[in-house]
């Protein structure tokens, strides 16, 4: 029997009960498909999948998984669709990738076949590629395979959502009599949640087929500020419940107790092989701590620092770790969990999805690829609080941005339990504080002191130690400068006692304003370090942050004795939800003050958001292409 989930829809697509595309048999394409055009609600379309099928069987006797996949796609415009005319097809090491057909047709009823596929190969995976050949505008392209495996337990998603604009995709899978799923549906409307059942004979035997049919999806775009998308892009997964027959009962995944499980046996044997060690170093650690917060941070700092995390270490017994001082990323946060509890604290792992997978674990949706992660976890003040130890960058207590996530699964000597996740507050963004003192032959020097906090530190702190570069720094601050300047000095300090980065930057610039006919014209704003990372029309997912944060840049600009401000930009003051932009400007005789200030408080803004977030970005580059007019004459009038 299968059982369906059910979760948020983030994205609204239609299933029609209308004529659906019949055209299935390879390379027999009907008039109606040769007559599709790009899609009304996609007009920019350069090529769309007019169908994305596939047919997969689970059978026992023999043990095998099998998929069929047959897609057709039409091609409007070869020069814009020419990234997708290439396929790659991976494999895990023991599949098996047969019965490859690939093929172009173009309009004048031209048939090019593919003459070589091409294998590479990339840790435990395989891929077998190949390019349409001879593509026209106007041509259908489509290909077929078939896909054979022996993972019962966890069958490979499928993706309703493609690359491209989608018209139809559907999925079926026909389990073996005895086998049970349970499917997770994401981001699929609810009227398309349930599958189309029918009874099918299977090598003889009476079986179910279960089908799930999607139209007219919009593609997963390569999109910036992407978290969790495997939350958000259309997909179902299948994970094997249990097996039955007349003469037995194997159950697999019951409960997510039975997914914590191998996390709950790692923790096991570290107590039962190694506890007199852990304790030891335990009470070691922690003597002298006069409370709780001391004991967190000598375990966590003792894990992070002395305890190299490798991935090639995870087959190593606990004995190994404790004498080597190596481990995986699960056992390390494992051994900070039982060091913590060996002082009397309620630590244990958590199970959890990371940003870049599931960031929501649904309690009703038994899934174990949903889980790619393990910290540590303490509960305090009515509340579980997570740490990661693997990451030597990280600041003591926060947990790294992939972590910020809302549950997870606590795995304890009694049971797994899901848990909401708590984090420690943290002041994120940046800080920028300039001085620019113009010269009267139209150069000026810029002394900038930007603070970097919080999270905003994780792109940078790689590089702190290892390069003081000044156009690297440069580069990395504030962009492409569109006019040249020379870097008279460059200091970059990590503050960990404040949990933040300290840049420095002393510049010249030969020439830094426009003379005309002795106005002065300037743009303070070159410098500005507020990026519009938003340059499409349109949003397919979320846009996620991954966390709040407050942007600040404060302008003072000396003017020569003499010069006098005719016109500074408009204060702005806008508000949206989740958003606020700020700016003021302000001129005293030959001093000029500007203030700037972004501050974004929530981490996601729904796709449907997605045009004022975009409304905002685009409004700030604008602002900040206002310029300043001074002159070294009195205003008329003024005099």
């Amino acid at each position: 029997m299968i059982s369906y989930t059910r979760t948020v829809r983030y994205f609204l697509f239609f299933c029609f009960l209308g004529a659906a595309v019949t055209a299935q048999k390879f390379g027999e394409i009907s008039a109606e498909e040769w007559a599709v055009v790009p899609p009304v609600d996609y007009p920019e379309a350069k090529a769309v999948v007019i169908f994305d099928h596939g047919e997969m069987e689970v059978t026992v006797y023999p043990l095998r998984v099998k998929l069929v996949r047959h897609v057709r796609i039409k091609v409007f415009n070869k020069a814009g669709a020419e990234e997708y005319l290439t396929v790659d097809l991976p494999y895990a090491k023991g599949d098996k990738i047969k019965s490859v057909k690939a093929h172009t047709i173009n309009p004048d009823g031209e048939i090019c076949k593919i003459k070589k596929l091409y294998n590479k190969s990339a840790g435990g995976y395989k891929t077998k590629s190949f390019s349409f050949p001879s593509v026209e505008d106007g041509a259908i392209v489509e290909y077929q395979y078939t896909q054979t495996h022996q993972r019962l337990a966890l069958l490979d998603p499928w993706y309703f959502q493609n690359p491209l604009y989608t018209m139809e995709s559907r999925f079926s899978v026909t389990p073996a009599p005895g086998l049970s799923y349970s499917a997770g549906a994401h981001s699929v409307p609810d009227e398309c949640r349930d599958p189309k059942a029918e009874d099918v004979v299977v090598k003889g035997l009476a079986a179910q087929k279960f089908t799930w049919t999607l139209h007219d999806i919009l593609p997963a775009e390569d999109e910036p500020l992407i978290g969790a998308e495997l939350d958000y892009k259309s997909s179902l997964y299948l994970q094997l419940t249990e097996y039955r027959d007349s003469r037995q009962h194997i159950p697999f995944i019951k409960n997510w107790a039975s997914i914590g499980a191998m996390v709950k046996e790692r923790k096991e044997e570290l107590l039962n092989k190694c506890n007199d060690l852990v304790q030891e170093l335990s009470d070691s650690l922690c003597a002298g701590c006069e409370d709780n917060e001391e004991k967190k941070k000598a375990c966590y700092f003792y894990v992070r620092d002395n305890i190299e995390t490798r991935d090639d270490a995870e087959n190593n017994s606990y004995k190994n770790l404790l004498k080597n001082k190596t481990a995986d990323a699960t056992d390390k946060n494992i051994l900070f969990s039982v060091l913590l509890q060996k002082q009397g604290l309620n630590a244990n792992p958590m199970m959890i999805g990371t940003r870049d997978q599931h960031a929501r674990l649904r309690y009703d949706a038994i899934q174990m690829d949903m889980i790619n992660y393990v910290i540590g976890s303490v509960f305090e003040d009515d509340e579980y609080f997570g740490y990661d130890t693997n990451d030597k960058n990280s600041v003591y207590p926060y947990l790294p941005t992939r972590a910020l996530v809302e549950n997870g699964l606590i795995v304890d000597e009694d049971t797994c339990r899901f848990r909401s996740l708590k984090h420690y507050q943290r002041k994120s963004g940046l800080d920028a504080s300039s001085f620019l003192a113009f010269h009267e032959d139209g150069s000026a020097t810029c002394t900038t002191t930007v603070w970097i906090r919080g999270y905003n530190m994780n792109q940078y702190l790689e590089y702190v130690e290892d390069s003081v570069d000044s156009k690297f720094w440069m580069e990395k601050l504030f962009g492409d400068v569109d006019f040249d300047y020379e870097v008279k000095d460059i200091s970059i300090v990590r503050e960990l006692e404040q949990d933040r980065i300290k840049c420095k930057l002393v510049m010249q610039f030969p020439s830094f304003c426009e003379n005309i006919n002795d106005n002065y014209l300037f743009s303070p704003f070159s410098l500005s370090l507020f990026k519009n990372p938003f340059t499409s029309s349109r949003r397919v997912f979320p846009v996620d942050f991954r966390f709040p944060f407050k942007n600040r840049v404060r302008h003072q600009i000396l003017l020569p004795e003499g010069m006098l401000v005719h016109e500074v930009p408009d204060d702005i003051d806008h508000k949206s939800r989740g958003l606020k932009y700020t700016r003021a400007c302000m001129a005293q005789g030959n001093l000029i003050n500007i203030k700037e200030e972004l501050d974004i408080t929530n981490s996601i803004f729904h796709p449907s958001d997605y045009g004022m977030l975009k409304g905002v970005f685009d409004a700030i580059i604008t602002f900040n292409e206002d310029q300043i007019l001074f002159t070294a004459s009195p205003v008329a009038g003024d005099e």
